[in-house]
């Protein structure tokens, strides 16, 4: 099987709006279009005529800035459903 890969260094403009389960805006902008610059490795099977391109990974170039985390998430465990009602129906 012989395959071929491509990197192709892309500009664009996106968005990104991070929304919970509720309708909430948590992260991002929906109307608010960034630039963005992405290194994308494609791949294809070439002893196959059928196969399409697919993408096999992204590259992050070491000069890159980190990437900063979203959100975080947290549980909170209740032991009983007498806490919940006090958490929650409390006047």
């Amino acid at each position: 099987m012989t395959m071929a890969q491509v990197t192709v260094r892309m500009h664009s403009k996106q968005t990104c709006a991070i929304y919970d389960r509720f309708g909430r805006l948590m992260f991002g902008n929906e109307t608010l279009p960034k630039d963005v610059l992405e290194y994308v490795v494609f791949e294809r099977i070439l002893t196959n005529p059928y196969s399409q391109w697919r993408v096999h990974s992204k590259i992050l170039p070491s000069w890159l800035p980190p990437l900063n985390p979203h959100c975080k998430t947290k549980i909170v465990h209740i032991d009983s459903a007498q806490e919940f009602f006090e958490l929650h129906l409390k006047k």
